[in-house]
């Protein structure tokens, strides 16, 4: 949608610079503008060319923008340049509006968001403590990720060119088949309300009670109360991979000096789904301050801002599809996405009324750091030099003797995550080389840092001293997590032939092999690459990239199958042939 109230320059200049240019300085008012423009534009300049894929940026002050610009390119092989009214695939961007689209429904009292889903969706199985629409809203359901079954099962997730594993085929998925694969899970990865655990399911799940409480399609429904009331006729939940949506953007992902496109094969709406423009966003954007939605329903901006609790009362930083967060210092609401090449974010700071729109149709665009450092040139005078909000509070460190740090290498398991940390004597400190190699900050004799995050370890060990039993993990905002101290296991040759076998899953519908290769437990699948697994403690083991396997025995003590846990997926069993 062009507005009228908005005039767009559109500039190709020879030689790549200001491709696709739009913007806008306050036009037709008095006003200064808030920041300088050759700053922003600095931030984005190397995908401002005519031969690189790119980003749309929005700023909004007061409900209009302050500035707006295309970089780059919408299209590569059709020289199509990025501008305002360019199309983006906002992947997880979209889940603000499915929650809305319950929000909706709730204000209508069409439905509860205390409903156990099960009255909405029969077919999902009867768990202990089965899950509301609450929960699913808040990701404290429990409920498995779908992404990670259909890759489990061997469907390309994110298919591109680059990446033969995800390369092999243009097999396609939709909400019916992903809703009878939730269906078949068995199995919660924690009791509904206990935890918070980003699953894409759930939103799945909640465009899918849409659709029967209300008798419409949630592309229908959204298009009907949200987009049309708004005027944002160039957004629509697109579920149909071939079709042709004008001014559309190309994902595409980095490969060698170039690019390649981004194969899209998931069709899926309400986790994501979501096609729009930076010009749409604009009047999405505005209805936050004053809502036009349901009548202008005084009390619906308060249900979708609220964020959730757990059982015990904690309180969440996750709303209906947004997150609230603190970014030096100031209050600030929003949500990104990421997939198919495209990464994108809106992130408003409600007291300053100010909004970054961030749309970008190449996967390594790191749009949450541009748009906040978009967000910093505009509100210099209000932010802080540095940002504490997600650190724990500053500690003094502590000096250890090349011992000290010793005892506490080891491996720590929590049995109720079934996560694992692993640690090591390296140069004299601990590090973790599953956290990507991070460093342990000594900040007492027992307790450590852990070098970018926000989390502190805290060691426990017998009264008469000797090797930690327990680890706690302590993360700002969150309980403590207990892990033990596990004994490390180096199974022989002959012992690993144990492992090896066909082990099967009616779950996800998929078959893995076990062989030992050159020493190694190596996990092999029709469709993926082979994985090779490194023993951690008694029949568990562990690959970076795949996720945790823990082996089960039956009564005499046989081999019997083996349970698959990740960072979204808990205790998936498969059994053994």
């Amino acid at each position: 949608m062009k507005l009228s109230s908005l005039i767009i320059a559109l500039a190709l200049v020879p030689g790549g610079a200001n491709i696709g240019r739009t913007q806008e300085t306050s036009r037709g008012s008095n006003q200064t503008p808030l920041a300088s423009f050759p700053k922003v534009d600095q931030l984005f300049a190397m995908w401002d060319r005519r031969d690189s894929p790119g980003c749309a940026l929005g700023v909004i002050k007061d409900g209009r923008f302050v500035y707006r610009r295309g970089y780059g390119m919408a299209n590569l092989e059709h020289g199509v340049p990025i501008d305002l009214r360019t199309i983006f695939y906002i992947a997880s961007m979209s889940k603000q509006f499915t929650a809305m689209s319950i929000a909706l429904l709730a204000r209508r009292g069409k439905l509860s968001l205390d409903d156990d889903i099960r009255k909405h969706l029969p077919e999902m199985p009867p768990y202990q403590k089965s899950p509301t629409v609450r929960d699913l809203i808040y990701h404290t359901s429990g409920i498995r990720d779908f992404i990670v079954l259909k890759y489990l099962s061997g469907f390309p997730i994110q298919a591109v060119n680059s990446d033969a594993e995800m390369y092999e085929t243009m097999a396609q998925t939709n909400n019916q088949e992903v809703l009878e694969l939730i269906a078949r899970q068995r199995e919660l990865n924690f009791t509904p309300g206990e935890e918070f655990a980003y699953s894409n399911s759930n939103y799945l799940l909640l465009g899918e009670i849409v659709k029967r409480v209300s008798g419409k399609s949630l592309a229908e429904f959204a298009d009907e109360n949200i987009f049309q009331p708004l005027g944002m006729v160039n957004t629509h939940y697109s579920n149909d991979l071939m079709e042709v949506i004008k001014d559309r953007a190309t994902g595409y992902t980095p490969v060698g000096k170039g690019f390649a496109a981004a194969r899209t094969n998931n069709g899926t709406v309400g986790p994501a789904g979501l096609m729009t423009s930076v010009e749409d966003l604009l009047l999405w954007d505005r209805n936050f301050y004053q809502n036009q939605l349901s009548g202008g329903d005084p009390g619906l901006l308060d249900v979708i801002l609220t964020p959730g609790r757990l059982n015990d009362g904690s309180k969440l930083s996750y709303a209906f599809g947004l997150v609230h967060y603190k970014y030096k210092g100031l209050e600030a609401v929003g949500h990104d996405g990421g997939f198919f090449g495209f990464k994108t974010s809106m992130n408003r700071f409600p007291s300053q009324k100010f909004t970054v729109i961030c749309l970008c149709n190449v996967r390594n665009a790191p749009m949450d750091g541009l748009a906040d450092q978009v967000a910093d040139i505009y509100l210099t005078d209000q932010v802080r030099s540095t940002d504490t909000s997600a650190a724990l509070p500053a500690q003094t460190v502590v000096e250890l003797t090349e011992q000290e740090p010793a005892k506490y290498a080891g491996i720590y398991w929590n049995p109720v995550t079934e996560g694992l940390w692993m640690l090591f004597l390296k140069d004299g400190r601990l590090v973790d080389p599953g956290g990507g190699g991070s460093v342990l900050v000594p900040i007492g004799k027992n307790r450590f840092q852990v070098t970018g995050q926000p989390v502190e370890l805290i060691f426990e060990t017998p009264p008469n001293g000797g090797h930690p039993v327990r680890m706690l993990k302590v993360t700002r905002g969150g309980k403590p997590q207990v892990y033990e101290a596990v004994k490390a296991a180096r199974p022989a040759l002959g012992q690993l032939a144990e492992y090896a076998g066909r082990y099967t899953s009616d779950e996800i519908d998929a078959a893995y092999t076990l062989i030992v290769h050159d020493g190694t437990l190596t996990l092999t699948r029709t469709k993926g690459k082979n994985v090779a697994l490194t023993p951690t403690f008694s029949d568990n083991f562990w690959n970076d990239e795949f996720g945790y396997v823990k082996f089960t025995r039956d009564r005499r003590h046989k081999i019997n199958g083996l349970l698959y846990t990740s960072s979204w997926i808990r205790r998936l069993r498969f059994s053994k042939t």
